[in-house]
């Protein structure tokens, strides 16, 4: 398995830009971001060009790039459009945000990386998370059937706020605020 400064070197292609990217986007974004990065196929100079030009090195707008690129709701011919020019053109993210991602047949994990899900769960247990949690309580985030299971019907990873889509006001602000308390970033 490669280090993840041999991955930013592979990806940078030599472009100092594009290797404070790389750092910054690890930084905020963790591996999945440079993962997403990868998928793309934007090395070099593209990649930079993506994160200087069209997100105007706004690190998070980047990731929601990429993540929208990854949903298909950003195609392959759009991101060349924006990224493949003298000077990258801005992506208009609350637009392609509205745009709903594209879920092949058979789920996410079969088209991406040829996996089908067992989709049954323990008895007793949340039949998303397979956790025992009270109905009204957000689905543990970090359970993996969780996290497949979401990835398989919306084609990203889930979120704090896709857990607790579910609970009612109240118990979406107790989590919110006993969250960051523990220091987790939670987007409202």
């Amino acid at each position: 398995m490669k280090s993840v400064e041999q991955t930013i070197i592979n990806i940078s292609k030599g472009n100092p830009g594009c290797m404070q990217f790389c750092f910054e986007l690890f930084e905020k974004g963790g591996y999945e971001a440079l993962l997403m990065l990868a998928e793309t196929g934007l090395t070099g100079s593209r990649a930079y060009q993506l994160w200087n030009d069209c997100c105007s090195r706004d690190v998070e707008k980047a990731i929601k790039v990429l993540r929208y690129r990854r949903e298909d709701r950003i195609t392959e011919k759009e991101l060349k459009e924006h990224v493949y020019q003298p000077w990258g053109k801005p992506f208009d993210l609350e637009e392609i945000k509205k745009r709903e991602a594209v879920k092949p047949e058979g789920g996410f994990l079969k088209e991406r990386y040829g996996m089908v899900l067992i989709r049954k769960t323990p008895e007793g247990t949340c039949p998303m998370c397979a956790v025992k949690h009270d109905p009204a309580q957000p689905h543990n985030l970090q359970s993996l059937t969780y996290q497949y299971k979401f990835y398989d019907e919306h084609g990203r990873w889930p979120t704090w706020e896709d857990a607790m889509e579910h609970c009612t006001k109240e118990v979406q602000q107790f989590w919110i605020q006993s969250l960051k308390e523990r220091g987790v970033e939670i987007d409202e």
